[in-house]
């Protein structure tokens, strides 16, 4: 404890010497000395205190300008993505209604179109109105033909027939044979067939007659009421004058694959 008493003493008597020398001196002297203290100790401010807290003040400062900066593209970025999901949502909305009126046109087709298809159950009697009824017309050959997808195109000839001959009597038995058709229908499975939304269901018929009985014939199917008859080829042959035979093959479109076979 004294020897730091001691020193604090000889301290003290440094700073008393000093402060004796320096009155001494003369004022000018005093002064200028008092100037280069003030300016060191100004210096050493500045070096160590105001010029770092200036760069820290300007990057700071910087720092702040660029957040600002971010800040503002951030908002005009949210104000153009705004104005464009609204955009791009009144576009959805439109293109969706045009679904909306594409599919209730689409519908309205497809029901216009369904109510001129025939399923199975109506099969019977659509051949049944096919057979001739004219008395100079007889039916000498009568097939259905497999199930073909409605896309396919149709063949331009059609398909060679087979030696399937009815006699005559069949012309005054069209009931009887309309529910034959039936039964042997439900006996025999369908052709195999690839999955299709609408199919194209044929029968080959070949009959007999007159020219004249054979065009009146012809008039009387393409006025048949009910599903409109696609016809896919149509051959005539003269027998022996002047009896005709006329083989012509009649499409229908449907939507069941199952229909009727022979």
């Amino acid at each position: 404890m004294k020897a730091w008493q001691d020193k604090l003493f000889e301290i003290r008597q440094g700073a008393l010497a000093l402060g004796r020398r320096f009155d001494a001196r003369p004022r000018r002297e005093r002064i200028a000395m008092v100037l280069a203290v003030v300016a060191v100790l100004l210096l050493a401010g500045d070096r160590f205190w105001l010029t770092p807290a200036w760069r820290h003040f300007k990057e700071g400062s910087q720092s702040l300008a660029d957040a600002r900066s971010a800040q503002q593209a951030l908002m005009d970025e949210s104000d153009r993505r705004r104005v464009q999901g609204d955009a791009e949502r009144r576009a959805l909305t439109a293109e969706i209604a045009q679904w909306k009126e594409r599919t209730a046109a689409g519908a309205q087709g497809l029901a216009a179109t369904q109510a001129g298809l025939i399923g199975a159950d109506r099969m019977a009697a659509l051949l049944e109105q096919m057979l001739p009824r004219q008395g100079g017309v007889r039916i000498v050959g009568l097939k259905t033909l497999p199930p073909q997808d409605a896309h396919a195109p149709l063949p331009v000839a059609p398909p060679p027939m087979p030696a399937a001959t009815l006699p005559a009597a069949a012309a005054s038995a069209v009931p009887a044979l309309a529910a034959g058709l039936s039964a042997q229908a439900a006996a025999a499975p369908p052709p195999a067939l690839p999955t299709a939304s609408l199919y194209r269901h044929g029968v080959e018929i070949t009959v007999e007659g007159s020219y004249g009985d054979l065009m009146n014939y012809l008039a009387t199917l393409e006025n048949l009421p009910g599903p409109r008859l696609l016809w896919g080829g149509i051959a005539m042959k003269v027998e022996r004058h002047p009896t005709v035979r006329l083989n012509f093959t009649v499409y229908t479109l449907s939507v069941h694959r199952a229909w009727l076979e022979l």
